[in-house]
């Protein structure tokens, strides 16, 4: 199992299947069951990406010290098997998403796949800007949950959503190169550091985060957050998230704490999203 974990990323998978849910409650006052198709399709999706992206990037997994322990490169899982299991993944979530009766959840889905395993991923070894055009990867979770409701794309709450896991997915991937630099070296990625020193990049990064931290405090105004307690909780989350990447980057603490720092303040306004929610549907 701990094999199969690790092929498939499930922590990721999750947090793209809680995005998910939170695009479907805020499309729909009576979401009700019908929740768990596009969750649980995103959910497989993901996890079926995670894979299909370590089979990509095997031979550059086996140069990394933070990747060469993965399944493929140590040899505890074989190619064949990583396929077979990738296969399945996929095509069980793209069976949920057809389960919600909305062929364009179905096409989200397919999309994400292509934006992640086919254009972010090779980019990734051509230009130090991949995670800027690959950001775009963090906008269909919450889409797809949105319509598979059937409610209309063109929604301010979709779009602020949208908006914050875009802006949020670039300064994701710059934390955790800041804290493994010679790694992504080793395994022949193209680095801003080529082009930038650290302290550029530090500064550019906690700038990006700060954009981060004050759009999501704007979402009440494209109307995702209903309820002031749920408003003043993601205000202190977004000061606490400042803090935390200030301390992480300029003040001697280790980058991988601001990694830790903004992956939690994702995951809290999905949470503070999705509670806010819940309190005015009818299950």
């Amino acid at each position: 199992m701990s094999t199969l974990a690790t092929l498939t990323k499930w922590r990721i998978g999750f947090f793209n299947a809680v995005s998910a849910a939170a695009g479907c409650l805020l499309a729909s006052d009576t979401c009700g069951w019908n929740i768990v198709w596009p969750v649980l399709g995103t959910f497989l999706l993901a996890c079926g990406g995670s894979a299909l992206n370590q089979i990509q990037e095997r031979k550059i997994d086996a140069l990394m010290e933070r990747t060469k322990h993965r399944p493929l490169p140590t040899g505890k899982l074989s190619l064949p098997a990583a396929w077979g299991i990738t296969g399945i993944f996929i095509l069980t979530g793209l069976a949920c998403l057809a389960l919600t009766g909305r062929p364009v959840a179905v096409v989200l889905g397919a999309l994400a796949l292509v934006s992640y395993n086919l254009i972010y991923t090779p980019l990734k070894r051509i230009t130090y800007l991949a995670p800027v055009i690959g950001a775009i990867v963090g906008a269909f979770p919450p889409a797809i949950g949105w319509v598979s409701t059937g409610a209309s794309m063109r929604s301010p709450a979709l779009l602020g959503v949208v908006m914050f896991f875009v802006l949020w997915q670039v300064p994701h991937f710059w934390l955790l190169l800041l804290g493994a630099t010679e790694d992504y070296r080793r395994g022949g990625f193209a680095l801003p550091t080529t082009d930038l020193s650290l302290a550029q990049l530090r500064r550019i990064t906690f700038v990006w985060i700060l954009g981060t931290a004050t759009l999501a405090i704007l979402l009440p105004l494209f109307g995702v957050l209903q309820h002031t307690g749920a408003f003043l909780l993601l205000a202190i989350a977004a000061g606490w998230l400042a803090w935390r990447v200030l301390r992480g980057l300029f003040f001697g603490e280790h980058s991988r704490r601001a990694f830790a720092a903004i992956n939690i303040f994702a995951l809290t306004t999905l949470v503070l999203i999705i509670v806010d929610r819940m309190r005015m549907q009818r299950f």
